[in-house]
């Protein structure tokens, strides 16, 4: 017997307004810029930004299985999927963690878990850039990177 299943996506999409301002220096001037945004309801509807595919993809937020032929609908994300983001200068290299509302919410040995699970994703992608790199530095020799310890991790045994 088959099953109707509902696969809900989710992909990001990033939105962007410009506010102009009259500061004596950078600080006060994102102020009044915050100000702006939140006294002015206007501003809601000046918002920019679409799904850019070339940049992005989506992924599967939930598979829903159900016995009747009515798929199962939901209107908004998940309230326990949350997302953080990772912003990347590729110009510099340098990169930051924009922190969410919702992480000030959890309890910390819950956010610790998480940035666990974050930074071992990062760093396996931060050993293949490495070890791409040095391949491209030596064509044709293979490249061993050492792996230093990390001194914030307890030895397993």
């Amino acid at each position: 017997m088959e099953t109707k299943y509902t696969i809900h996506f989710v992909r990001p999409v990033f939105e962007k307004l410009a506010i102009d301002v009259t500061a004596s220096c950078e600080e006060e001037a994102i102020l009044n810029a915050v100000h702006t945004l939140i006294t002015d309801p206007a501003k809601e509807t000046q918002w920019a930004g679409k799904f850019d595919e070339s940049n992005y993809t989506g992924f599967v937020e939930t598979v829903d299985a159900h016995d009747t032929g009515e798929p199962v609908e939901k209107e908004s994300i998940d309230d326990m999927q949350k997302f953080v983001i990772l912003q990347a200068n590729l110009l510099s290299g340098e990169g930051d963690i924009i922190p969410q509302p919702w992480l000030s919410q959890q309890n910390p040995f819950m956010n610790a878990d998480l940035c666990h699970d974050w930074s071992s994703q990062l760093n396996m992608l931060q050993q293949d850039g490495l070890e791409e790199y040095v391949k491209a530095l030596r064509p044709g020799k293979s490249a061993k990177i050492i792996p230093f310890p990390n001194p914030n991790k307890k030895p397993e045994h």
